[in-house]
């Protein structure tokens, strides 16, 4: 017999009155029903909430996959996409060669402007290749190399 009705049978068979709690019995039937209350509306309350966590979880679930969609499309074709991350590192590596080869022409270039403020050997040479100017009591001689010209092309 299920509690139901044995707390039917037990409110029935009693002719008491319905709030006199003077007979244990039911005393008894009382706490019998109040646990099966107890428990009928604990089982409402969590099927309530589980059916409401179940559609927080299909809202939440889509929420995510829509952010998710969104991130894709940002990386793959929005604004500062994977292909202009890549042509930036190209980029990137491309100038820091650049600039290593700078540096080293600024540091060849600084080598020789401590040579010309500090030695005469290294302003000497740039006077003579670049200026043409001779030492006294040198000879300067200049060596013509390259196609011989007649002066007279009739005589040929």
């Amino acid at each position: 017999m299920g509690i139901s009705a044995q707390i039917t049978l037990c409110c029935i068979s009693k002719k008491e009155s319905r709030y006199s709690f003077t007979n244990p019995l039911r005393l008894i039937c009382v706490e019998k029903a109040l646990k099966l209350a107890s428990s009928l509306l604990t089982g409402i309350v969590n099927f309530f909430l589980f059916g409401i966590y179940i559609v927080v979880m299909k809202r939440l679930s889509a929420c995510l996959v829509i952010l998710f969609a969104l991130l894709q499309y940002r990386l793959w074709s929005g604004e500062n996409n994977l292909r202009e991350y890549f042509v930036l590192q190209k980029q990137i590596q491309a100038q820091k060669f650049s600039n290593a080869k700078l540096i080293a022409r600024n540091k060849i270039l600084k080598e020789e402007i401590a040579d010309l403020r500090g030695g005469t050997e290294a302003l000497e040479e740039r006077a003579r290749n670049e200026l043409g100017l001779v030492k006294e009591g040198e000879t300067f001689y200049r060596v013509v190399t390259g196609k011989k010209q007649n002066r007279f092309p009739e005589s040929q």
